[in-house]
C-alpha cells in the first residue's frame, strides 16, 4: 500500500475503535484504555493509560511488555488510587523489561483493596 493510503487506513481504524469504546465500553468499571507507549529502550517501556475507577475505589492493573517475537519481557501489577471525584485517572508507568520491547499493554484491571 502507498504510505498515504496506509496511514489513512490506520487513522480510520483508530477512529472507529475510539467511537466504539465511547459507545459500548468506556464507562464500565475498570475499563482500561492504553493511550500510548513510549520511551522504549532495551530495559524499559513507559505505558500511559486511563482506567475507569468508581469513586472511592482502587484498581489494580496488569501492565506488560512484549518483545518482537511476542514473548513477555516485562510485567507488573500497578495500583491506581485516584483522588476523590476522579473516575478516569490517567496513569504513566515506567515498566522495566528483560529485553527490548515493541509494545506496552495493559492486560486488564480489577478492583483492588483500599
Amino acid at each position: 500500500l502507498p504510505i498515504g493510503l496506509g496511514a489513512a487506513v490506520v487513522a480510520l481504524g483508530v477512529l472507529a475503535a475510539a467511537l466504539l469504546t465511547q459507545q459500548y465500553g468506556a464507562g464500565r468499571p475498570y475499563h482500561v484504555t492504553v493511550e500510548r507507549f513510549f520511551d522504549i529502550s532495551d530495559e524499559q517501556v513507559t505505558v500511559q493509560f486511563s482506567v475507569v475507577v468508581p469513586d472511592g475505589e482502587v484498581a489494580i492493573c496488569a501492565v506488560r511488555a512484549r518483545a518482537r517475537d511476542g514473548s513477555e519481557v516485562g510485567r507488573e501489577e500497578v495500583r491506581v488510587a485516584p483522588p476523590p471525584g476522579v473516575i478516569r485517572p490517567v496513569v504513566v508507568h515506567r515498566l522495566a523489561t528483560t529485553a527490548r520491547p515493541v509494545t506496552g499493554e495493559v492486560q486488564r484491571c480489577w478492583r483492588g483493596s483500599p
